[in-house]
């Protein structure tokens, strides 16, 4: 077993203080008891008694493993103590400010990960809060983020532009269940005389120019922001915050006007008979 460094005092008390927010006294004797993690407290405060059992078991183990296996339960995907998974990955983005510094990152998958550590504290919080402020400012689409946070602590533009392009493709297929990519999925999904995905009559010039032109957009989300980045090792990448914005702001575009589309199931019927 690879023995982790110890945590400091201030890393620990923040770590205490955010899961014992989360958690209740029950269930954290219950966690404590399933971790074989020994309670000698004595504290009736949910942050303190996690604040002294993980110094304890970091001086008694002399290495910080058993504070990731506390997060590590806390973070699993089924645990029952989040209200919803907006609590859930608000409260993975807090405590992964303070453990991105020691070089992990609990992912969606309830996961610890190794990654690029943060230099300082405050860059940690920086990685975190610069680029989500932005994409309020802009009003990004939410299920970007879904694609790409996890890539946030590593300042990792080339990522971000990479998985958010393929959340457009991931999305369109799981709203026709056609199995397709890139340029093929779009022109059959978006074929003016057969169309699949629809959102005006296609009556007139106008409603067929707004058509084409969200199927161009969706052509270049994959020629400007995927393919790419499919192609060109990470080495090579020169994206900076600024076009990687800029990139976003065009898939959150894509998404919103998707928000507003339906399904043509006529013609997704017929589809699925001659394929």
């Amino acid at each position: 077993m690879t023995l982790i460094n110890k945590f400091d005092a201030q890393s620990i008390e923040t770590i205490s203080r955010i899961i014992g927010s989360i958690m209740t006294g029950s269930t954290i004797t219950k966690m404590l008891e399933q971790l074989n993690i020994e309670d000698n407290s004595n504290q009736s405060t949910k942050w303190r008694r996690l604040d002294f059992v993980m110094r304890e078991t970091q001086t008694t183990y002399d290495c910080g493993n058993k504070v990731l296996e506390i997060i590590k339960y806390v973070f699993h995907p089924t645990s029952s103590w989040f209200s919803d998974n907006n609590e859930y990955k608000s409260s993975i983005n807090e405590i992964n400010k303070c453990i991105s510094f020691y070089g992990y990152e609990v992912q969606e998958d309830g996961n610890i990960h190794l990654i690029k550590s943060s230099k300082t504290r405050t860059q940690a919080n920086e990685r975190y809060d610069l680029l989500k402020s932005k994409l309020i400012e802009r009003n990004i689409h939410p299920q970007i983020l879904e694609f790409c946070t996890q890539d946030i602590v590593n300042e990792d533009y080339f990522s971000i532009i990479f998985e958010a392009s393929k959340s457009v493709y991931d999305r369109i297929r799981k709203m026709t269940g056609i199995n397709l990519d890139g340029n093929r999925l779009i022109y059959t999904c978006f074929d003016l005389k057969y169309p699949i995905i629809v959102f005006n009559s296609l009556k007139t010039d106008t409603e067929k120019n707004l058509y084409s032109g969200l199927k161009n957009i969706l052509l270049s989300i994959a020629q400007i922001g995927r393919n790419p980045k499919a192609h060109t090792p990470k080495i090579y990448s020169y994206d900076s915050l600024d076009n990687c914005l800029d990139i976003l702001n065009l898939i959150s575009f894509s998404h919103k006007m998707l928000d507003q589309c339906s399904i043509n199931q006529f013609a997704l019927d017929e589809f699925m008979k001659s394929n």
